[in-house]
């Protein structure tokens, strides 16, 4: 048994009013709480109240506000949207940290064999780090003109603010704290962290595309 436009709706209402604002995750709920309803109507052959009533019950504790018991810290976000949030961030940093190994040992081993100047790499770096800052504000006020949110654009705006500051903090043209070399000693972890900022910087693309294509998608 099919629910009406108007019992649809109510779904759709009532997500809202629960803290569901980004239109991919609104979606992929609102699909399993019109099955479940649809399958308690027909099945047991309940009316649409009941059967949405029982579905409220299922999904309280995923659509309730997160609350973390030891230090009643309370969330006004969904225990679901904070989950797939970190989730996201989560993803995030094991793609930078697998990009960052694998960028690291020639990248070295260019430095080792004086095949590349270090001073090149400190331009380089400092060059790109402008670009980057650059390109994310101008992603993100893209993604702003849209007016749809979506999960890929809360994870954009939630970790840009952050990683804009280390842009700025890090680089090489701003200030020589975090250099490759300092003192005729290479630095070596400082050198990480750059190539780790530098791959970081790509998630932000990535995000932006997933954005773009869920909006395009539920906007048919």
């Amino acid at each position: 048994m099919k629910v009406s436009q108007e019992q649809y709706q109510k779904i759709e209402v009532y997500l809202k009013t629960k803290g569901i604002h980004q239109i991919d995750l609104k979606y992929e709920i609102l699909d399993h709480i019109l099955l479940g309803t649809e399958g308690s109507m027909e099945t047991d052959g309940l009316c649409f109240e009941e059967a949405f009533a029982l579905e409220k019950i299922k999904w309280q504790s995923e659509l309730d506000a997160y609350t973390m018991a030891e230090g009643q810290v309370h969330f006004k976000t969904p225990k679901i949207v904070l989950r797939r949030y970190w989730l996201g961030i989560k993803e995030m940093y094991i793609k930078a940290g697998i990009m960052t190994l694998g960028a690291l040992l020639p990248l070295i081993v260019f430095i080792k064999t004086d095949l590349v100047p270090i001073a090149t790499f400190h331009t380089l770096f400092g060059y790109f780090y402008v670009f980057a800052f650059t390109a994310i504000a101008l992603l993100f006020l893209k993604m702003r003109a849209k007016g749809k949110n979506t999960t890929d654009k809360m994870m954009f705006k939630a970790s840009m603010g952050y990683f804009m500051a280390w842009l700025v903090v890090f680089n090489p043209l701003l200030g020589n704290l975090y250099w490759v070399r300092q003192e005729g000693e290479f630095m070596a972890v400082f050198f990480g962290i750059h190539v780790f900022l530098l791959c970081f910087s790509f998630n932000f693309i990535d995000l932006y595309k997933a954005h773009v294509k869920k909006v395009k998608m539920y906007s048919l």
